[in-house]
């Protein structure tokens, strides 16, 4: 959980040399956030993670590259990483959370299946619904809402209230 700088500087170098043409994230947020990352330093022209943190550290601009484009099949609910393009990296030197942030940091697709979900165990779920809530809180209050965010915050968060009790008795149930 909470992939770290580290964590991205270790995956450029399993994958030297190795040609990278699609990547694939099967896990919760953090898997997901992590695969972001990967894309973005294996894009062609990309100067790779070291660079890449320091402009995230130092507020500068990324380079101008595009992602490899990445898939994403997500094991839990909660961050809606699937549908950002914005991906969490921790800089535990610094002590600090960073946003790598960039258009083509959209995945190409999502494989939604709630079946995967299946079998984990009741803290995880409780933690990743109440994260899936807090995101739809969040949206109402920023700067950029509108009526329609508002509104998919609304059903967002009255699924969540909903579906949480369900599952807490009856974790197999696909449609909570």
């Amino acid at each position: 959980s909470n992939p770290g700088l580290d964590e991205l500087r270790a995956a450029e170098e399993a994958l030297s040399g190795l040609p990278v043409e699609q990547v694939v994230a099967v896990g919760g947020g953090s898997v997901l956030d992590l695969a972001k990352a990967i894309a973005f330093v294996r894009a062609p022209g990309s100067p790779g993670a070291r660079e890449v943190a320091r402009c995230l550290r130092e507020g500068k601009p990324l380079p101008d590259v595009d992602a490899v484009p990445w898939t994403a099949v997500p094991t839990t609910a909660g961050t809606g990483s699937e549908a950002t393009p914005f991906a969490t990296l921790w800089d535990r030197d610094e002590r600090r959370k960073l946003s790598l942030s960039h258009p083509s940091l959209f995945a190409r697709r999502a494989l939604l299946d709630p079946r995967l979900t299946l079998g984990l165990p009741w803290p995880v779920t409780l933690a990743t619904g109440l994260d899936a809530l807090s995101q739809c809180l969040e949206s109402v209050w920023n700067r950029r809402a509108t009526p329609l965010t508002d509104a998919l915050a609304a059903a967002g968060a009255a699924g969540v209230l909903r579906s949480l009790p369900v599952l807490r008795e009856h974790p197999d149930q696909l449609a909570a």
